[in-house]
């Protein structure tokens, strides 16, 4: 029997099996990463964020306070949803398996999420499996199965994904066609000195090291910005022809693992999840001759070609990217919307104070330091900008306060200062579980020779910049005054 030819994408169901199989094992690898521990400490205090459907609700409180009552219990609840995303890896054609895989780490998101912003790179491979998972127009077991003939349900399935993960990369490309000039403003050469700055981190070294070439590099030749900054674009925005060509599909998809690296190897900032995924698309969907038996027509009227699982197909994982778009971010959907940075002006996102603190040696009391950025994994740069808005509120509001002949002020605790407190934790999440293959945005080297117990005191930090030759960002730091909390850091709820 002759069939029609459709511009939509086929897959053969062992091709959308690793699919699947890549996406579970990003998540693991990010879920092994995360310390959560955090969470038994945290869940007695007060919560910092209200996020949807359910808000900071008492009862959603106290649901989490019940199941993530000590670090042990948090920990066990982590290892057995790594125990669920083996075993799916294992059986992916098993549907309530791989649904039932995701319960961990998104309720674990859903509980961090009331004190902090979302760590990424957990969004997307949830995300997508969700939509696929939820359709009921896709036979799951025949669309990820070892067969190497395509079928409707696998067609289905991966032209959801490539729709869901395209529409991602177009709302980034429309972030930037909304910023004024943006391909001719953007000024690349700044980001790398804006992550130091505006974060108030420092990259691991060998990230320090290439990012300050790209840096140099950058700003010897301006244009270079423009043309990057171009090619980005066109590349975003052109991912969603890909559906249609399996050529454009893998030219763009590698293409865009390779920007990704690049900007990776230039600020530290890593989208993984989008590169692998977009890469893994881009190079699994082939167009194969589908199986056509007595046994497949049923489904094929039922479920596989019909107008309605066409519909479903590609309305699901819109519906998915404009809901968010509209509203705020919800895990695993979040608004990709929001990528129209220009790095041009570096005092645009620049909060000069920080948090800081004083060891306890056998010495005596050391110079003050500023808190290691990622403070055990749980909390990433991210929240230190919040951090860092909090203390810039603390030090404004007793500027003309008096300091009770101190020569600098006693700064009064603050809940989202005392909440990160509280989730310090020793070295960079779990890393000293595995070591070197920690996820890359927990590689952390300032927190090898950080202990939370040593801590002495707490202070409030002026932050100075500067901004060498070579490219490189110095910072020093002035000690406003002594911060007073009870929060215990890195505590545990015994």
């Amino acid at each position: 029997m002759s069939q029609k030819h459709s511009l939509l994408p086929t897959s053969a169901p062992s091709s959308n099996r690793w699919v699947v199989r890549i996406a579970l094992g990003l998540i693991f690898w990010k879920l092994a990463s995360t310390d959560y521990t955090a969470l038994a400490c945290l869940n007695g205090h007060e919560a910092l964020f209200p996020i949807l459907p359910f808000g900071s609700s008492a009862m959603v409180q106290s649901f989490f306070r019940l199941v993530f009552f000590h670090p042990a219990a948090v920990l066990a609840f982590q290892g057995a949803g790594l125990l669920c995303l083996a075993a799916a890896t294992y059986r992916p054609e098993v549907r309530f398996l791989v649904l039932g895989a995701l319960i961990s780490p998104i309720l674990l998101e859903w509980n961090a999420l009331l004190f902090r912003w979302q760590l990424y790179d957990q969004d997307v491979p949830i995300a997508l499996l969700l939509i696929l998972l939820i359709n009921p127009w896709i036979d799951w077991k025949r669309a990820v199965s070892r067969k190497s003939e395509s079928n409707p349900s696998s067609d289905r399935l991966f032209l959801s994904a490539m729709v869901y993960l395209g529409g991602c990369y177009l709302l980034a490309g429309i972030s930037k066609l909304a910023t004024p000039g943006w391909v001719n403003h953007a000024s690349l050469e700044n980001i790398y000195p804006a992550v130091v700055i505006w974060e108030d981190i420092q990259l691991p070294a060998f990230l320090d090291m290439t990012a300050a070439l790209h840096s140099r590099v950058f700003s010897a030749a301006p244009w270079l910005s423009t043309v990057f900054a171009a090619g980005t674009l066109f590349l975003e925005c052109f991912w969603f022809a890909g559906i249609f060509s399996v050529r454009v599909r893998r030219v763009v998809g590698t293409l865009m693992f390779a920007v990704h690296g690049g900007i990776y190897l230039a600020s530290g900032i890593l989208f993984l999840s989008w590169a692998v995924m977009g890469l893994a698309l881009a190079w699994s969907g082939f167009r194969r001759k589908r199986e056509h038996n007595c046994e497949d027509r049923p489904m094929e009227e039922d479920r596989g070609n019909g107008r309605v699982s066409l519909l479903a197909a590609v309305g699901l994982p819109v519906a998915v990217l404009l809901v968010p778009h509209q509203t705020l971010d919800f895990f695993p959907f979040a608004r990709y919307c929001q990528f129209g940075w220009t790095y041009a002006d570096l005092n645009v996102g620049k909060v000069p104070y920080a948090l800081g603190y004083k060891e306890k040696t056998d010495a005596g009391i050391s110079e003050v330091k500023a808190l290691p950025h990622g403070c055990g994994g749980f909390y990433d740069f991210r929240h230190e900008v919040l951090a860092k808005l909090e203390v810039k509120a603390l030090v404004e509001s007793a500027e003309g306060k008096e300091r009770k002949g101190k020569e600098r002020g006693e700064y009064q605790p603050s809940p989202r200062l005392d909440q990160l407190i509280r989730a310090l934790r020793p070295r960079s999440s779990n890393r000293s579980l595995l070591g070197p293959l920690a996820h890359p945005d927990h590689q952390d080297t300032a927190f090898s020779a950080f202990d939370p117990n040593a801590i002495g005191s707490f202070h409030l930090l002026r932050v100075i910049y500067e901004i060498q030759e070579d490219r490189s960002v110095t910072m020093s730091y002035e000690d406003l005054g002594e911060y007073l909390t009870e929060a215990s850091p890195g505590c545990r709820a015994d």
